[in-house]
Parts: structure tokens; sequence; C-alpha cells
């Protein structure tokens, strides 16, 4: 079957082709179980000759957002060449919308926005991982016939980890409840508030944060100017995957206060209930599909102040619900598990993959 869809030209074309990012590895896991091929070749300008699917993600604002003019000019023009290239030949264009515009406010350059905005008007099929996804491709693109837009499950990280290695940078204290931030380092993540509200929360002493991920130098140095007290681990450094399941294991919920002005999804929260762990943090489309008595989230706002007062309270409210009854909450972590499991599994994936690329 295989073997004659390939002959056939029904091949994928799935970038980005080199990543560490567990998501693409699932997404391709996924596409091997529909009855389409994925191309192995790590070469755009080869895949034109040998496919006549392509489905782009995030690659696209990476290649676009960088400083160097010249550079992202090229990458300009490389990527128009390309979409034309596609529509020349007949291909099917496949566009991933993972958040609704670049994440850095100082790299929003006028080549990244032409490329979206192009990209989203001539895929054959926009994928969308949260039903909010919908009204963001509405607002970019007015006039868009719905049916282009298919919903794909994000996949779940329950099967992503497979070597296991125990996290050693902290030893949890008995009945110490903790609270963990995990990933890349970056501003519309709020770090900053998350230090914040650690710093004021100094007195209840059994509440820990556990602050994990990689962190550019400049960086680093301005968050760990921020730390007052005790309460706080920084762990500045990336995180192996094999120790990701024993740093989850280690953790009561991950905290999630992104800028919502840029986020659209979050795999963070995808990888907390993957491993039965609620989220405290700001309310994204991810969240807004899940049954809202299992998670502790809120709006987001621009006033810091009153964001560190949010979380606060949800982290307030989080450690009430665990320390009046700490099998309810755990309940709720088995049920987001469950959903992950029936509903974003692999399987799940592949369907609507198959949809989408039908």
């Amino acid at each position: 079957m295989k073997d004659n869809i390939i002959e056939t030209g029904n091949r994928v074309c799935f970038t980005p082709f080199r990543s560490q990012n567990a998501y693409i590895s699932l997404m391709r896991k996924a596409i091997n179980l529909t009855n389409y091929g994925l191309f192995k070749d790590e070469s755009r300008v080869y895949s034109l000759f040998k496919c006549n699917i392509f489905h782009f993600n995030w690659d696209i604002q990476m290649s676009l957002s960088k400083p160097n003019t010249i550079r992202r000019k090229i990458k300009y023009l490389t990527w128009l060449l390309m979409i034309y290239a596609i529509r020349l030949k007949g291909g099917k264009i496949i566009f991933t919308l993972h958040n609704k515009m670049n994440h850095d406010r100082n790299r929003r350059y006028n080549e990244l926005e032409k490329i979206t905005m192009l990209i989203l008007k001539y895929a054959y099929r926009v994928v969308i991982h949260s039903t909010e996804s919908i009204s963001v491709v509405r607002k970019l693109i007015p006039d868009t016939d719905t049916r282009r837009i298919v919903y794909v499950p994000h996949p779940n990280y329950i099967t992503a980890y497979h070597n296991l290695k125990p996290y050693t940078n902290y030893s949890r204290k008995e009945n110490e409840i903790v609270l963990l931030f995990m990933g890349l380092m970056r501003p519309y993540k709020n770090i900053e508030i998350i230090i914040e509200a650690a710093n004021q929360l100094q007195g209840i002493t059994d509440i820990h944060f556990l602050i994990c991920g990689r962190v550019k130098e400049n960086y680093r140095n301005q968050l760990l100017s921020l730390i007052k007290g005790r309460n706080i681990t920084a762990d500045f450094r990336y995180i192996d995957n094999d120790e990701v399941p024993s740093l989850l294991e280690l953790s009561d919920a991950l905290i999630t206060p992104y800028n919502t002005e840029s986020v659209l999804n979050s795999g963070a929260a995808i990888l907390a209930f993957s491993f039965g762990r609620t989220v405290i943090g700001t309310w994204t489309g991810t969240t807004r599909d899940i049954d809202e008595s299992l998670v502790y989230c809120y709006d987001d706002t621009n006033d810091e102040e009153e964001h560190v007062s949010r979380l606060k309270n949800a982290i307030m409210k989080f450690y009430e619900d665990f320390k009046r009854d700490k099998a309810s909450v755990k309940a709720k972590g088995e049920k987001l598990r469950q959903i992950m499991i029936t509903e974003h599994s692999l399987e799940k994936v592949a369907e609507g993959i198959s949809k989408a690329y039908e």
C-alpha cells in the first residue's frame, strides 16, 4: 500500500526536518500511521520534485525572525519562490497555525507578516490544535472558507520519552508542594511574573518554585537578580529529554502564565496533562478546550502588578484545594491524563492529518 502511494507521488514534506522538539517527532510518527509517505530527505528543493504535499510549521517564523536584514530578505525570497513553485506544480500547502504572531515583539518584520499571510491565503488546509484558532484564522483571513480549517489534536507526550534519568538538582521536602516551570525561557513566558509571585509568597513555607530551562546569559542574570527568597530553585540549563519524566513526577503542577497576545497553543500544558498534572496560568487555546474545573487558569493582563496578583490567587486556590483534599487534585490530573490518552493519541492525530491531506 505504502509503496504504491509513494509511486503515485503522494509523499509528504513535513518541516522542520531537523528538530529536537518532541512535537515534531510525534507528528512524524502520526503521519507514518496514515496512508501517506513521509519524505525523508532534508532538502526543500529536492522535495519539490518528490512530494505533492508540503506541511509547514514554525520553521517559517524562525527563518524570518532574524535581525540580519540581508539574510532575512534572502529567506523571504526563498520562501516566496517555494510557495509559488508548489502552486505551479499543483502541490498542496498545509500550514499549522501554532501561534497568533511571532513571540518576539522586536522581531515582527514585514517579511514574516507577508509570508504568513501569503501561506494562509494559498494553503490547501490550515491545521489548528485548538478551537480558538478558528477565530484567529478568520481574523487574519476574513473571507476564508472554514472548510479549509482542519482541527488535528495536539499529540500527547505519554510515549515521547523513553530513556529515564533521575532529576537530581532538587530534593523534595516532606509535605512540600512543588510548582514547576519548565522550558526554553523567553520573555513572553513571563518568568518575571512567576518570580515576583514567589517572592510575595515566601511566608508560605511549604510551597517551592522550581524554574528549569535554558536561558540566554543576559536574560539569566536579569532573572537571577529578581529572586529574593529561598523558595525558588533556578536550574538554568537545557533539560535533557531523559530528565523530563522524573522532573514532572517531582512536581504537583506546572506554571504557565504566558502572554496571550502571541500565544495560542501550549505544548507545556499538553505535557503536564500527559503526566497527570494540572496547570496554573493564563487561559490559552489549549486550556480553553479543557473542562475549566480541571485547571487553574485566569485571563491575561498587560498590567504586571495585576498579573502577579492573578497568578498568586490561582496558586493559592490550587494550594488550598491540595491541602484540603490532595486526592481530589490528583484525580483532576488523572482525568487530564485520560483525556490525553483518548482524545490526543497518535491514532487520533493521524485521523486528523488524513482529513487535512485528503
